[in-house]
């Protein structure tokens, strides 16, 4: 009777392409939901693949806690979430800038000036973490979404997120004042995972490596030129 090798993808804006880099791995597989999708032991190891989507946070959790062998997850969740686990494999999709922005004519000096600077971001920990590093103590707005929204409505000053279109943020009148990083996809694995799921697991990753997309282009990050020096 054949186990299982469970893997948790995330449930938000990387999964179609994280489905593409199945199918050109030759998996052919349904659109993944919270049901456990089969594939039988498709390496002749002994191990089926179990594959299912959830929240990017759980994937996290359930890969740590053993709930899940595998996951895949962008490196800003997992700075969030902390979790200790073993990154084998780094997918060359869904790559995208960090950026602090703010609204047009907006400047980094004159907002770092500010006696409180407020900050709304989905990622609390990376930026509180940045901007300390940098010697300046923020107050950090946690938000799941609507960023821009947020500085409109006077909450913040400015925010940290990735920059997924730069046609939207100019379209919003945002700039972006600096790039503070970027975030990967990455393949996460339990790091008590045992050596046959291990091995398993590395065919699987083979095919990853072998059988890559295209790198999507680099967003050309929109700086406000007009911004005085």
């Amino acid at each position: 009777m054949s186990q299982g090798i469970r893997i948790a993808v995330p449930n938000s804006r990387p999964l179609p392409a994280i489905m593409k880099c199945f199918e050109l791995a030759g998996f052919e597989l349904p659109a993944l939901t919270s049901t456990v999708t089969r594939i039988p032991d498709p390496f002749g190891t002994g191990f089926d693949l179990e594959l299912f989507s959830t929240s990017p946070t759980d994937v996290c959790r359930y890969v740590e806690r053993g709930v899940c062998h595998a996951g895949i997850a962008g490196t800003e969740i997992l700075c969030e979430t902390a979790v200790e686990v073993w990154r084998p494999f780094t997918f060359n999709i869904e790559s995208y800038p960090i950026v602090f922005a703010g609204r047009k004519g907006q400047t980094f000096e004159n907002l770092q000036s500010k006696p409180n600077l407020r900050l709304t971001t989905p990622f609390p920990k990376f930026t509180r973490e940045c901007f300390l590093n940098r010697g300046l103590n923020v107050e950090v707005i946690p938000v799941s979404e609507g960023t821009e929204i947020a500085v409109d409505l006077s909450m913040a000053d400015g925010y940290v997120d990735l920059l997924t279109s730069a046609e939207d943020l100019v379209k919003k009148e945002f700039r972006v004042l600096e790039v503070l990083g970027n975030t990967r996809l990455k393949l996460i694995v339990n790091p008590a995972l045992a050596s046959k799921r291990r091995a398993a697991l590395g065919k699987l990753i083979d095919l990853f490596q072998n059988n890559r997309p295209p790198e999507t282009c680099k967003i050309s990050i929109p700086f406000d030129l007009d911004d005085p020096d």
